[in-house]
């Protein structure tokens, strides 16, 4: 326990450090917060890993309610299943009246969990939906939704259950995959903050306000956002985006993966568009780097 107070005290030295530095037009964060840069990442017609939304009856679980905290109710119960990860659990409070009602609830939020990547669902057990217009939620092996707020502005609905899925199975505050002293040394490495709420939270939302402009980093134009955001983003956390790349993420249904050791890739075979400027290992040619040649992206020493 003395150890891990230790390394804490470590990292936020650090982190103070850093956000002490004043903002120059090299280093202030280029976006507000990172869940309403563009609506686009994943929209209803994308795919989902979803197999099923099965009722399972009704028992008692103890969710979170923002608007009362910690309650144990009598609630509607569902079992998501899913390819390619874990099924889950989805649990939607007696307030909504009826089965049917609680069935539209989980099956609509279950479809939009199977849509995020695999890697973000690693540790989402269930699902706790709610009504009533509050914020949501990630951690907890779980996604707290609130369905007046969720319904709210629902065009950027899948990108705000991105970062809460985030915090869920990425964050280290809740065992997630990013290591946290790894991350601290590539906050120390890049120019700056992604977003105003990262900076002013930066050892509890930086990872999570990184992870959707990543997978818009990965997808190019094909996430929505402009060229210059895009540069924004690749200019301004390299390391961090080097670093989540490194950890090889299961991010279908959203982004296919690109094998890394097949006799496939080698210095000039073809690589997509979505990974010019992404680096992959190979056994027998070490380092590639997906670059564009003339009219052609390929594989690169």
């Amino acid at each position: 326990m003395a150890r891990r107070a230790a390394s804490a005290l470590a990292l936020l030295t650090l982190v103070a450090a850093i956000t002490a530095t004043p903002a120059t037009a090299a280093t202030a964060p280029p976006f507000e917060g990172t869940v309403w840069i563009g609506p686009n990442i994943i929209t209803p017609a994308s795919p989902s890993d979803l197999l099923s939304t099965e009722p399972t009856g009704k028992g008692y679980r103890t969710t979170y309610d923002r608007r009362s905290g910690w309650v144990t109710q009598d609630a509607y119960l569902f079992i998501a299943r899913f390819t390619g990860s874990k099924p889950a659990e989805i649990i939607v409070n007696p307030e909504f009246g009826s089965q049917d009602a609680a069935a539209a609830q989980a099956g609509f939020f279950a479809r939009i969990l199977g849509q995020l990547p695999r890697s973000c669902r690693t540790q989402v057990d269930a699902l706790w939906i709610h009504a009533g217009n509050e914020n949501l939620g990630g951690g907890n092996r779980s996604i707290l939704i609130h369905s007046d707020f969720a319904n709210g502005d629902r065009a950027f609905l899948e990108e705000a259950l991105l970062h809460e899925c985030a915090h869920t199975s990425l964050d280290w505050d809740w065992g997630g995959t990013v290591e946290r002293a790894k991350w601290a040394a590539h906050i120390a490495r890049d120019p700056g903050f992604i977003s105003m709420y990262a900076a002013d939270n930066p050892m509890s939302e930086d990872v999570t306000e990184t992870f959707v402009p990543y997978l818009a980093w990965k997808l190019g134009a094909a996430s929505g956002y402009t060229a210059a955001q895009l540069a924004a983003i690749s200019q301004q956390i390299p390391n961090r985006l080097a670093y989540l790349d490194s950890l090889a993420l299961n991010l279908a249904p959203l982004i296919a993966a690109e094998p890394s050791t097949t006799p496939k890739i080698r210095p000039g075979s073809s690589c997509k568009k979505a990974f010019i400027g992404h680096t992959t290992a190979t056994v027998k040619f070490g380092t590639l780097t997906c670059r564009r040649a003339g009219n052609a992206i390929r594989w690169q020493r």
